[in-house]
């Protein structure tokens, strides 16, 4: 509700994840992190992920999972 020129706290509502009747405004302060990292983190290891999964999407099979799913988790 603020104005451009003074926006003090912020203008809008962002998103309302747990979609509560009538969220009220909160400020979180912690470290900035993601466990475990997101496999298109830089320095990971993206690229054998993103190989598994464009071969999963090329032919989809239950057996190759567990193999994405141990590349994705080791980051």
């Amino acid at each position: 509700g603020h104005h451009r020129t003074d926006i003090r706290s912020g203008v809008g509502v962002v998103h309302n994840t747990y979609l509560f009747d009538r969220p009220q405004k909160s400020v979180i302060r912690a470290p900035f992190r993601s466990t475990p990292t997101p496999f298109w983190h830089v320095g990971g290891n993206g690229d054998t992920i993103t190989r598994k999964l464009l071969d999963f999407e090329a032919s989809p099979s239950a057996l190759k999972l567990p193999s994405i799913f141990a590349s994705a988790l080791r980051g």
